[in-house]
């Protein structure tokens, strides 16, 4: 499968198979400048801090970032999976 496929995949379990899976993700992409933004593939957070908001405060949420430079400092009151996709991060937080 292609990344895009993959990011479908991901999407779809979140809008139709929310009881059934463990954890959902949360797509970030700092270039994300549109409105409406909800954390899917296609409409991304743009900041870390909002996809870490979005997880669930019990644990088991992943937030993939997408490359580039995230310059926020935060400190992370619940358990959440951070990842990359498309490249490296080059920073969070300085």
């Amino acid at each position: 499968m292609t990344e895009g496929q993959l990011d479908r995949w991901t999407d779809a379990t979140r809008r139709y198979n929310r009881g059934e899976v463990n954890g959902l993700t949360y797509f970030v992409d700092h270039r994300n400048n549109s409105s409406g933004r909800d954390g899917y593939s296609a409409s991304p957070y743009p900041t870390v801090a909002s996809g870490v908001a979005a997880a669930n405060a019990a644990g088991g949420d992943i937030v993939l970032i997408r490359a580039g430079t995230y310059n926020e400092r935060m400190t992370f009151t619940k358990p959440v999976t951070l990842r990359t996709s498309r490249g490296s991060v080059v920073t969070i937080g300085q």
